[in-house]
């Protein structure tokens, strides 16, 4: 089975390399060598299926200067403007949520303690 590299393919694999660099992020900057393996991980997850449906260049396009061609680069901006795309949306969507908690935090008349991200009641005077 060949496969073939479209825009739509270079999309899907810029959307799912997104969501993957959204939940791997933390376990890649946490201390210790399970970081080093969680990004070899992403670099395997993200590489080969971008290898294939990104870049998929055809041997009769890998003469001379016509690499860098215009499917190339159409391609190449759909995945990382898709990739792009679904990681601000995850990012903005943890924000709300923290923000929801924040809110419902003070309506109930308590404080926040950004430091631990918790809700501290606010003690009866």
């Amino acid at each position: 089975m060949r496969t073939r590299a479209s825009i739509k393919s270079a999309t899907v694999v810029g959307a799912l390399a997104g969501l993957l660099v959204q939940l791997a992020g933390p376990q890649i900057d946490a201390e210790g060598p399970a970081s080093s393996v969680w990004l070899v991980v992403c670099a395997i997850a993200i590489g080969i299926p971008g290898y294939f449906y990104v870049l998929g260049i055809p041997t009769e396009e890998l003469k001379g200067l016509r690499v860098l061609g215009a499917p190339l680069l159409k391609r190449a901006s759909a995945f990382l403007l898709a990739a792009g795309a679904v990681l601000a949306l995850a990012i903005a969507s943890s924000h709300i949520k923290e923000f929801g908690q924040i809110d419902r935090c003070l309506d109930g008349g308590g404080r926040w303690d950004y430091q631990h991200r918790a809700c501290e009641p606010e003690l009866s005077k």
